[in-house]
């Protein structure tokens, strides 16, 4: 079943056996969340139930489940079919700004070397194993682990009866039996890496995943291959200096509990895989803003007291870019605009949020930037707003998402913000 973002609720054909069953799965899944901002709520936001039918959220990704396997794209692209090779691309391109999704910027090559994806989890797993790659190349991980080991130098704490047993009555009195710790490649994270590596991403029938897998599995050679549970993902811990190997944990504990899953369900269907895209919308931009338009100084998630409460700021607020040279705000919508209407579909409620923005900087200007549907070009609109200290500018834009190239879609949105941008 193919779903867009908050369309219209679809039939799943579900009793209320099977309704609740697929509910509970959908719990887990949220519970066991990698990508998205985990909450206070267990409760799934990934679809919306009316009876037996189904409505998605702003989540896009696949949902696989013995009973019935969901592909959930983006809204923007609902008015003109896409093939998913395609939409993997892009979605490659968004995730290469984002600094949400754990593999930002790293080897996100897809113009140089082009990889057909078929399927969210084939797209998971590669880039994965694409980030897993470079990160080895650059830092393998080695730990401190404590040992009972045999050494000809007397060091950490002498285990007697080892020695007395394994060394001394064999005539080899000059080795000991010594416990302390040791500084191995061998360790807890590599060995989960490869565990995951071999029982689950290296039977892929996806070549270039299963190419990149037998390659990270050649490097953990030296590595002994022994069984993990997502539990054991908890017990690792790291110093400052691997932080970045946080990623490969938490990614090794999602597909080992959905290896668990999959086996109390009896089935093998796939791994589930969402993303928030409203936040890769808001990322991908920001990001990209920071980048090429460095002159305006842009600030990302600056903030803003709204108030003071006995001496002490209150009502945090963040202005996703704040653009310090002009003193402008930009704040991103993941809506849809509506061309025929004069108000253009914008929201009052978000140009009310805006001028509060621009109201506490004594700024003049402000955007709210949506993204495009593809399958017509970008609309915007201009509205001016008498404020006490001054006439003050809303520019509403809709930004490409969409190009025929992925690859292109990064000098076509520049074109577009510089244009919208000019002072």
């Amino acid at each position: 079943m193919i779903l867009f973002e908050y369309d219209v609720f679809r039939e799943t054909g579900f009793d209320e056996a099977q309704q609740a069953q697929f509910k509970h799965y959908l719990n887990q899944q949220w519970q066991q969340a990698l990508f998205w901002q985990e909450g206070a709520t267990t409760k799934q936001q990934f679809l919306q139930w009316e009876g037996s039918t189904i409505r998605a959220n702003n989540y896009v990704g696949q949902l696989c489940h013995p009973t019935l396997q969901v592909t959930i794209l983006p809204k923007f692209l609902k008015e003109q079919l896409v093939t998913p090779a395609a939409f993997f691309d892009h979605l490659s391109h968004y995730i290469s700004y984002s600094d949400y999704v754990p593999v930002r910027g790293v080897a996100f090559t897809t113009a140089a070397q082009p990889v057909t994806l078929p399927s969210f989890q084939s797209f998971y797993l590669y880039w994965f194993l694409v980030w897993i790659n470079d990160l080895l190349q650059v830092q393998a991980f080695h730990q401190f682990e404590e040992q009972v080991y045999t050494t000809p130098y007397l060091k950490g704490k002498l285990k007697v009866a080892p020695y007395l047993q394994k060394n001394v009555t064999k005539g080899r009195w000059q080795l000991f039996q010594v416990q302390g710790q040791r500084f191995l490649y061998d360790n807890l994270l590599n060995r989960l890496l490869k565990y995951t590596l071999h029982t689950f991403v290296a039977q892929t029938t996806h070549r270039p995943t299963a190419t990149l897998a037998q390659a990270l599995l050649a490097k953990l050679e030296s590595v002994r291959l022994v069984a993990c549970t997502p539990q054991d993902c908890l017990k690792v811990r790291l110093n400052p200096y691997y932080a970045r190997y946080q990623v490969v944990v938490d990614f090794c504990r999602y597909l080992l509990q959905a290896q668990q899953l999959q086996q109390g369900q009896g089935s093998a269907v796939g791994v589930s895989f969402l993303l928030p895209m409203e936040r890769i919308f808001e990322t991908f931009l920001s990001q990209l803003i920071a980048l090429h338009f460095p002159s305006k100084r842009p600030q990302l998630q600056s903030e803003q007291y709204l108030a003071r409460n006995a001496g002490k700021p209150v009502f945090n607020l963040r202005n996703d870019v704040y653009l310090a040279a002009p003193n402008w705000v930009i704040d991103f919508k993941y809506k849809l605009l509506h061309p025929q209407s004069r108000t253009l579909g914008v929201a009052a409620q978000d140009i009310y949020q805006l001028l509060t923005y621009l109201s506490l900087r004594n700024a003049r200007k402000g955007f709210l930037l949506y993204p495009a549907p593809n399958h017509r070009p970008p609309v915007g609109g201009n509205f001016t707003i008498q404020l006490p200290y001054g006439e003050v500018e809303i520019v509403a834009q809709e930004i490409t998402m969409w190009a025929a190239q992925a690859s292109d879609l990064t000098g076509i949105i520049q074109q577009e913000l510089t244009q919208v941008l000019k002072e």
